[in-house]
């Protein structure tokens, strides 16, 4: 089998471009080949930079996918066919390129969680985003030290005393740890195994050369502000203020008899490296009619004196049943958990189908309070008819045998308890 394959590229100024490649080319090195080819064809100036663009696809799922991930190779597509349409993206790259990464992460599309219609999915999202967004807030008010903390968490040990396999290896409470300046300076310092990283800091600038760019006039604890320490050979701050020996790392070496190695860096250099980043709500939050237009309502304990009653619900009217003028309707109503059955099914009175309008209410037996989480209160809409004589015996039978003789028109259940349904005192 050949390892090449000839691709057709739909390009934005409406040019197809027959591309001979390799299978294996990764999406970036394919994009600078379609560029490459596409000189050769006219309409070229129109087109703009490769990373303006983004490939399109038809899977072997039968489905339109773009591939934003450009490190993928060619052969991990899964095409339906050899065509690939160059597009220019709509809306905000940032945001198209992290929905394709979580749509590999929980193994199914975005989108569909955007058609998808259940309330308590759509409630869920808005939470989380609000969660999200006030975790972003607070870290920004908290400043550049807050994120560096959240870039680089530190590795800390649940407790700063040390354990005896570690103690044996001090000199009566005492460690050295060398301290490095760039790549050729060093020092080595006698602490305490209780020194937090600022004092090991500042003992190493007693005793290391003033640096060219530092000012005379500030004093070893301004200077020692300024810079942090970092674990060679690793991309491990030690940002927390806790002491040396609590970091896992340093422990590590102790128990090995070995030296700790630390570098000292300049918090400017750092803050400098850190990924700046500014909460955006998502798509579907921003555009209206996406979100559920539910008023939050206020949270009320279920152990307010308010809530000390039985359950009521409140039955209003019904629309578009199908049933004949001769019939007459009801509503039966109960609370389950699971299978269980938490109290006596309740009815209302028997309307006319043409116009049911019951504005009745529904006492239960059942205290607010002693209501599970999982409960659900379900509704049927049953059907009572004109019975014959001969009919009549057979409904007594079957109620003397426990059986309903209404005729269920239809069944639902409502919200699960906790999410949202009005509950009132009786």
């Amino acid at each position: 089998m050949s390892p090449c394959i000839i691709l057709d590229c739909l390009l934005p100024n409406s040019i197809i471009v027959p591309l001979t490649c390799h299978k294996e080319i990764t999406l970036s090195k394919l994009k600078v080949e379609i560029w490459q080819e596409a000189k050769k064809y006219p309409l070229y100036r129109v087109l703009g930079q490769p990373e303006e663009y983004v490939l399109v696809g038809v899977t072997q799922d039968a489905e339109q996918e773009e591939f934003w991930d450009e490190t993928k190779r060619l052969c991990d597509l899964r095409l339906f066919s050899p065509i690939l349409k160059v597009v220019e993206p709509r809306g905000s790259k940032e945001e198209k390129v992290l929905n394709y990464e979580i749509s590999l992460a929980i193994g199914r599309s975005v989108h569909d969680l955007d058609d998808a219609k259940q309330l308590q999915l759509q409630e869920f999202r808005r939470n989380i985003i609000e969660v999200v967004s006030e975790a972003v807030k607070v870290r920004q008010l908290c400043g550049l030290e807050s994120l560096a903390c959240y870039q680089h968490p530190p590795e800390l040990e649940p407790t700063p005393h040390l354990p005896r396999s570690i103690e044996k290896h001090l000199d009566e409470g005492y460690l050295t740890v060398t301290v490095w300046r760039g790549t050729s300076e060093s020092t080595s310092v006698r602490i305490t195994w209780d020194t937090y990283p600022d004092g090991i800091i500042a003992e190493a600038l007693t005793r290391l050369a003033p640096a060219p760019d530092m000012l005379g006039s500030l004093t070893t604890s301004q200077q020692s502000s300024r810079h942090a320490l970092k674990i060679c050979g690793t991309n491990e701050y030690l940002l927390a203020g806790r002491p040396i020996t609590q970091y896992k790392t340093v422990r590590v070496w102790l128990s090995r008899g070995k030296t700790p190695q630390l570098s000292m860096v300049s918090r400017g250099e750092l803050y400098a490296s850190l990924t700046k980043f500014d909460f955006v709500l998502p798509t579907y939050v921003r555009t209206p009619g996406n979100m559920p237009n539910t008023a939050p309502a206020s949270p009320l304990s279920l152990w307010h004196p308010s809530m000390d009653g039985r359950l009521k619900v409140h039955i209003l009217w019904a629309s578009y049943v199908n049933v004949k003028e001769a019939h007459k309707i009801y509503v039966r109503s109960g609370i389950f958990h699971g299978d269980e059955q938490l109290c006596t099914v309740r009815e209302t009175q028997h309307v006319p189908g043409s116009s049911p309008n019951w504005e009745e209410w529904l006492q239960f037996e059942l205290p607010i309070q002693e209501i599970p989480r999982g409960a659900r209160l379900c509704l049927s809409i049953c059907s009572k008819r004109k019975q014959t004589d001969k009919k009549k015996k057979k409904e007594k039978l079957a109620m003397s045998k426990g059986k309903e003789p209404g005729i269920p028109l239809e069944m639902g259940r409502t919200l699960d308890w906790f999410m949202g349904f009005e509950v009132r005192q009786a």
